[in-house]
């Protein structure tokens, strides 16, 4: 296991749900396939440890911690939802959530994470077919139902109706529509979906896409008055730190401002 990341698999032995001793060796493994697909597609790795347990609330990842500090309530054999939970909690830190912990355009990193999620079930469900990880048992046989859980996870949101149709909305339209919404409540699951599932298609061709994104919050996003502001200082901190790609806010504008 990468010495980046350290699971506290007592957190999940000592509670009564779960089962023994199977998962001491088991989580440990799902997690690590979850990392190694996330970071390995931003490039780099995290600047801290990360510390995963589990817990009985909301899945979360810590402020101001150091070594991060990683919680979800996912249990047993439950595979997907480690995956979407734990994906979804290690982008915000290979996103910098720390440094600017709370501005205007917090949806745009939340969607961001929910597209996370998506991601790496996508990838999953084919790796494990061929590079199961060790100590699950079955992994290469299961790995299907990462995408099965990728789109109920998704239909949660909308009707089957809308989700075979998302793509084919007028996202400028749309996005002129939802931004104030968003801006006020970071947490709109329905329109996070709607932006992750909109980009989902470009970082599934090209995952390098994800290095961009490891430059989020290096800058004062607070100075951002609107997003085009924010879309733009993003693109200068990525030529400012030498970034190899400088492309996410560019394609972020075009899908979204037309």
């Amino acid at each position: 296991m990468s010495q980046y990341l350290i699971v506290d698999v007592d957190s999940w032995l000592t509670h009564k749900g779960n089962e023994k001793p199977y998962l001491d060796v088991a989580i440990p493994s799902v997690l690590e396939s979850v990392f190694c697909a996330l970071v390995g597609a931003f490039g780099k790795l995290p600047d801290e440890r990360i510390e995963v347990s589990w817990w009985k609330d909301l899945p979360r990842v810590l402020l101001d911690s150091c070594p991060y500090q990683i919680r979800i309530n996912a249990q047993n054999r439950n595979w997907c939802q480690y995956v979407y939970q734990f994906s979804h909690k290690l982008c915000h830190v290979m996103t910098n959530y720390n440094r600017n912990k709370v501005h205007r355009h917090c949806w745009f990193e939340e969607s961001l994470c929910e597209m996370a999620s998506l991601f790496v079930l996508h990838e999953l469900s084919e790796s494990w077919k061929t590079n199961p990880p060790e100590n699950v048992k079955g992994a290469a046989e299961f790995a299907p139902n990462h995408a099965i859980y990728c789109e109920s996870a998704v239909l949660q949101y909308m009707t089957p109706e809308e989700y075979n149709n998302i793509l084919s909305i007028h996202l400028p339209e749309w996005f002129a529509l939802k931004l104030k919404d968003m801006e006020a409540d970071s947490y709109l699951r329905d329109r996070n979906v709607v932006v992750a599932l909109a980009l989902l298609e470009h970082f599934q061709s090209a995952p390098s896409l994800w290095a961009d994104c490891g430059y989020l919050n290096y800058w004062n996003v607070h100075e951002n008055e609107t997003f085009e502001d924010y879309l733009n200082s993003w693109e200068k901190c990525l030529k400012c730190n030498d970034s190899d790609s400088v492309r996410v806010p560019a394609l972020v504008r075009k899908m979204f401002y037309g």
